[in-house]
């Protein structure tokens, strides 16, 4: 018989936390600028900066497309230590973690919080839904904790699942089976809430779960991936939730 789902799993960029405000290009640029003048309190000998960008963005560009086939995450910590050892730089682990804190600052102070994301995932979790997200991400997870810490929404979860961490992105079904077994649910219990069709909407329903679509303007939707539900405002997901019957 159908039932009301017991779990719902949330995307993070796009659909709690907007991080597009800015273009990557400039976001990346102002990140360098601020990672390289923290170089030259660290180091002896500072590498020539552009060569660093170059050799930063053909590894990135490579492993991404790799990504791309594999669903194997990138993670941008393991491009800054092998920048470092490619040019022979005497920087340690902690003064590469301290390029990477200084590379994202741009990308943090630009973020900001969707509209009602706090009053919608209060209203969810007082009627008794487990909640836990799943982000694709190639930064750090800590980072992402810092920032959902920051606006008062990481105490709504009790699981928090980075693709950095668990070793593959959305859609590959081992972050979406994680993510059940934490939740001791069932994917016919679990509705799937996010922005991108291919990684929140395929990826969930393979293995059996709903899912609901938020849209976006300007986002290319012409896939052909059917969510269940599409909603355009967060505040639509409570009643777009209640309307889901899901089959056990």
């Amino acid at each position: 018989m159908p039932g009301k789902p017991k779990g719902i799993l949330f995307d993070l960029g796009g659909t709690l936390i907007e991080y597009e405000n800015l273009s990557w290009q400039e976001l990346s640029r102002q990140g360098f600028k601020l990672a390289f003048e923290m170089l030259r309190d660290s180091i002896e000998v500072l590498p020539d900066k552009q060569e660093f960008v170059r050799l930063f963005d053909g590894c990135f560009e490579s492993r991404y497309e790799d990504s791309l086939k594999t669903l194997v995450e990138v993670r941008i910590a393991d491009l800054v230590r092998d920048c470092f050892t490619s040019l022979n730089l005497s920087g340690d682990g902690f003064v590469q973690k301290q390029f990477l804190e200084a590379y994202y600052r741009p990308i943090t102070e630009q973020v900001r919080m969707v509209r009602g994301a706090p009053e919608i995932l209060d209203q969810l979790k007082s009627c008794g839904y487990k909640l836990a997200l799943v982000s694709n991400t190639i930064f750090p997870g800590d980072f992402h904790r810092r920032e959902l810490k920051r606006f008062g929404l990481i105490d709504f979860f009790d699981h928090l699942l980075f693709s950095c961490e668990v070793g593959f992105k959305k859609p590959h079904p081992v972050i979406f089976k994680r993510a059940l077994k934490a939740m001791q649910l069932q994917p016919h219990e679990v509705v799937f809430i996010g922005d991108r069709p291919k990684e929140d909407i395929a990826g969930p329903k393979g293995l059996g779960m709903k899912a609901i679509l938020k849209s976006r303007e300007r986002r290319d939707y012409s896939e052909g991936i059917k969510p269940d539900a599409i909603i355009e405002d967060l505040g639509e997901a409570p009643e777009a939730i209640e309307q889901l019957t899901l089959e056990k």
